[in-house]
């Protein structure tokens, strides 16, 4: 099969050959779109010409996060029912907990999508929440310990050159579509225009969510929400790990 250049290459050798005749009898206004044609045409041989580097697509990883669930908990395995009927596979039930999460999904709506009745629905997104804690709470969901200080502090000062530094802090807000009538105007701030909860979060550099806090109504600034979060608790309270750094010749215990 011949390349996109090639082919446009003897398209524009044709159209330039036989140019000369067809000016001769064409309006003014063809004559225009011809010559917009052949630019195009032109421009899109000198890029094509000047990428060298071949595409190429990222390598797939397979993480086998369904085998994880169904080493876990029999649950996530495809199992006959008492009649003999063949149940619900790994991936469906992952699928009906993944899109209550991230769709807010209510659980009886996934019945003409996964054929799949409210109360199991229910028991997918229970158990999903269950084991996703069990498996994974000691490496992610945990605040950063001495050792995992130190890496931030030392990857923040490398690509921002500012020490003591933990991360990212920001707060975000998320639309409540049925936030009820008498609560309008308490989750509803004038820059937003509708009701909204607010998520705090802190994330390294790493993409690693260490804080979250969700829940308090859209109308708060962030001072309103920091008084409010937990995030400072353990710095106040002098609980925190000891993790030093210096700054300006003041050296601070804490991050």
């Amino acid at each position: 099969m011949a390349s996109p250049v090639s082919s446009i290459s003897s398209i524009f050798s044709m159209s330039s050959s036989s140019s000369s005749e067809w000016y001769s009898s064409s309006s003014e206004e063809d004559v225009i779109m011809h010559n917009m044609i052949m630019n195009a045409a032109q421009v899109f041989m000198a890029a094509a010409e000047g990428s060298s580097q071949p595409l190429t697509r990222r390598a797939k990883y397979n993480r086998d996060q369904e085998g994880d669930m169904a080493q876990s908990d029999p649950f996530f395995t495809l199992r006959n029912d008492a009649r003999g009927q063949r149940g619900f596979s790994n991936l469906q039930k992952c699928t009906s907990a993944i899109r209550q999460l991230a769709y807010g999904y209510a659980p009886d709506a996934l019945d003409e999508y996964i054929r799949m009745s409210e109360r199991t629905a229910r028991r997918c997104l229970y158990k999903f929440c269950q084991w996703v804690v069990k498996l994974y709470s000691k490496r992610y969901l945990r605040k950063p310990n001495a050792n995992d200080v130190q890496k931030l502090y030392q990857a923040h000062e490398q690509r921002h050159g500012f020490p003591g530094m933990l991360g990212s802090i920001d707060c975000m807000h998320w639309q409540w579509q049925n936030c009820p009538v008498a609560w309008q105007g308490q989750y509803t701030r004038g820059d937003q225009g509708h009701p909204t909860i607010i998520l705090e979060a802190v994330a390294s550099q790493d993409l690693w969510i260490w804080h979250a806090f969700f829940g308090l109504p859209g109308s708060l600034n962030d001072l309103n929400i920091i008084y409010q979060s937990q995030i400072f608790d353990d710095v106040v309270a002098g609980t925190g790990p000891d993790t030093s750094f210096t700054v300006s010749g003041v050296e601070y215990r804490r991050g």
